[in-house]
């Protein structure tokens, strides 16, 4: 049985961070204490961790991001608290998993933590896939939001570049702060000859995109895992992705379900999509070992598992 609880919730960010989300913590710790679990499985190093920790019910905290990392890409006072957040999460943490072997090498460099941090990835979604949809152009998917770690900038060039050599190429833009008016990088971008600015979309329409398009082409400069790389595999279509960004690499298995390539060169991707549209051959190696990948790795078994493991380790609870 599956009970949803829904519990108060500040619209402002300004006023959960001013007294570090005391009123959604606080709400969280004792709707967890009711429900006597016998384990609490806390997302995200933050006001949910620290909740599930104050609960004093046994806790598995799962980092999807590394603070000082994203501090770094997010220079403002809110990453600042959410760090100290953190700081408290891993002072309290009874044991702590990470969705890659990159964000858990991040989290435990980052807040000097010494303990083991198990990686256990994100499940991939299920949805209906290329092999049941439609497709006829030739285009291009790009996920992302204006955020400076997207790329979303560099991923624009590169596509002007390699329509250069294929004039019908269509790109299709999508993510919240995309739409056509949006400012991307250092300022408002014209809408450009071939790209269609979709900005946020349901999943189910996110889900229809991908399994029409050609290729994915995912410019971004750093993840700890990215769901929009397993939508793509779950899609069966081809990935283009950093080989410098953090945990893309091992989601993509070190290249073996994608590209990598340098996402700092807008050159370099061009010359990435270029081959990844003409070299079909190519392209269904990516796709079929990323079909593989997902079974092998990212199923909701083999992850459910894995989790159920590190439930077993939990210590008993607390009174």
């Amino acid at each position: 049985m599956l009970e949803l609880v829904c519990l108060p919730w500040r619209e402002r960010a300004r006023d959960r961070a001013r007294d570090l989300f005391r009123v959604e913590r606080h709400a969280m710790r004792s709707v967890i204490r009711d429900l006597s679990a016998d384990a609490v499985h806390a997302h995200w190093t933050y006001e949910y961790a620290w909740a599930a920790i104050s609960s004093r019910r046994p806790a598995l905290i799962t980092a999807h991001d590394a603070p000082l990392t994203i501090l770094r890409y997010h220079r403002d006072a809110y990453r600042v608290l959410r760090l100290v957040m953190a700081a408290r999460v891993r002072i309290g943490a009874q044991l702590m998993s990470a969705v890659s072997p990159y964000a858990a090498g991040r989290w435990a460099r980052e807040m000097l933590d010494p303990r083991e941090i198990h990686v256990v990835p994100n499940i991939a979604p299920d949805f209906v896939d290329r092999a049941q949809a439609s497709g006829e152009e030739r285009r291009v998917v790009m996920i992302g939001t204006p955020d400076r770690r997207k790329n979303i900038a560099a991923g624009l060039t590169a596509f002007a570049l390699a329509r250069q050599a294929d004039p019908h190429l269509r790109l299709r833009l999508i993510g919240p702060g995309l739409e056509p008016a949006a400012a991307i990088g250092a300022g408002a971008v014209p809408v450009e000859p071939g790209v269609d600015r979709l900005g946020q979309l349901s999943p189910d329409a996110l889900h229809r995109e991908l399994a029409g398009a050609s290729v994915l082409l995912h410019p971004s400069l750093e993840e700890t895992q990215g769901m929009v790389l397993l939508e793509a595999m779950r899609a069966g279509i081809p990935v283009i992705a950093g080989s410098r960004s953090g945990g893309v690499g091992w989601t993509l298995d070190d290249g073996k379900a994608g590209m990598l390539v340098d996402v700092a060169s807008p050159a370099a991707m061009a010359r990435a999509l270029r081959t990844m549209l003409t070299d079909t051959q190519l392209a269904a190696r990516y796709v079929r070992h990323g079909k593989r990948l997902l079974e092998e790795r990212y199923s909701a078994d083999v992850v459910s598992r894995a989790y159920v493991h590190l439930y077993e380790r939990l210590p008993t609870a607390q009174v």
